[in-house]
């Protein structure tokens, strides 16, 4: 219930080698916060700004779009 009450748009990006954080716990996470989007990036540990070139830059991009949606920010 506290997630779902959560009005706040959230992007959450969840690697897919992370050994910190349990991607399965993650996605649930997602799935209760009713403006969330995801982005699953196979391949990618837990801190996605210290990721090779193409990770992080496809991050940014989905970061990119999602800000470019917000018309409250």
């Amino acid at each position: 219930a506290y997630l779902a009450a959560i009005q706040t748009p959230v992007l959450m990006e969840i690697s897919g080698d992370d050994l910190v954080v349990d991607s399965a716990a993650a996605q649930r996470a997602a799935a209760l916060l009713p403006h969330c989007a995801h982005v699953n990036i196979p391949g990618a540990r837990h801190e996605i700004w210290m990721e090779r070139d193409d990770l992080r830059g496809f991050w940014l991009s989905r970061v990119n779009d999602f800000m470019a949606t917000q018309t409250d920010v």
